[in-house]
């Protein structure tokens, strides 16, 4: 967090020595505080200001002054911030619910376990960070205001992902606990029957196997649905 602070800074203030104005020729009241006096590459002084100096510097027009034109002229770079806010707060989040070191959530992410195609791994990061980035910082809020914690998920063993939502109340709970009061919305591979549907209400052999979008809620008693369900009785 330090860090995105620090560059958002140097970036307001780099754009502000692009003007008329050589920095050098400031007055040092006119001079940012947390800014050296080399003219040609600001810096900051880091062992003398705490987070809480370098936020006094982002004021209320702070933010219009900067992203609008960091976006229109810079949009990869500001993507960039965006996508390590994102993480960063992501991880942040996960290792307070989890009690797990940051490093070792980000570790067992970025790691490939045996067996796990390269195709697969990659579309495990992409989709990982379409999750983290775009679908997170609006999920999250949403199940916080219902009681409930999101993650994503990757199955390796299953060729498949999804995204977890638990009650925040259960987390120190055991995972076994934590399973029966989940909701789950998954995409994987998972054997489901095709035949025709017996009196009982359930479709019957042939078994086939598909990698395929489903939801699993145990407390109501759905599991691969709507792939694995019970039709209307004949």
């Amino acid at each position: 967090m330090r860090a995105i602070i620090i560059l958002l800074l140097l970036l307001r203030d780099t754009r502000s020595f692009r003007g008329s104005i050589p920095s050098s020729r400031l007055s040092p009241s006119r001079r940012p505080n947390y800014i050296s006096k080399n003219p040609t590459m600001p810096r900051i002084k880091l062992k003398h200001y705490t987070n809480q100096a370098l936020l006094s510097h982002i004021d209320a027009t702070f933010f219009s002054n900067t992203i609008p034109p960091m976006l229109s002229e810079k949009p990869a770079l500001f993507f960039a911030i965006y996508s390590l806010l994102a993480n960063t707060i992501y991880l942040l989040r996960r290792s307070h619910i989890r009690n797990m070191p940051k490093r070792t959530l980000l570790q067992i992410r970025l790691t490939r376990e045996n067996g796990v195609s390269l195709p697969l791994y990659i579309t495990n990061l992409l989709v990982w960070q379409l999750f983290v980035n775009f679908i997170f910082p609006f999920l999250e809020p949403i199940s916080r205001l219902l009681g409930h914690v999101s993650f994503y998920y990757f199955y390796p063993n299953a060729n498949g992902l999804g995204i977890i939502f638990e009650p925040l109340s259960i987390q120190d709970q055991p995972m076994n606990k934590r399973t029966k009061q989940q909701i789950r919305l998954d995409w994987h591979e998972f054997n489901f029957n095709k035949g025709n549907i017996g009196r009982d209400g359930y479709r019957h052999p042939p078994c086939v196997s598909r990698n395929l979008p489903h939801l699993d809620v145990p407390k109501l008693g759905w599991k691969h649905w709507p792939w694995r369900r019970k039709y209307k009785q004949r």
